[in-house]
């Protein structure tokens, strides 16, 4: 999803998403996962797992929501 952002001539949503992303879900939720829930490092693992999906997800609703301007940009 972030290519196709790209190939439109827009970084600035992929880089907003993704550091938010990597704030909120990588950090915080692997954080928690690892220290008050006592995974350790499969918490971090988990959460970085997750991030890639959630990032992915939004993305891809940014996506749908703006396609018709996407495809003008394009074409």
């Amino acid at each position: 999803m972030i290519g196709a952002f790209h190939g439109a001539g827009n970084t600035l949503i992929p880089v907003i998403v993704s550091v938010i992303s990597n704030a909120t879900v990588r950090l915080g939720l692997g954080w928690t996962l690892g220290k008050y829930y006592g995974l350790g490092a499969i918490g971090l693992w988990t959460g970085m797992f997750l991030d890639v999906y959630v990032r992915g997800i939004v993305l891809y609703v940014l996506y749908r929501k703006r396609f018709e301007r996407f495809i003008k940009i394009l074409v």
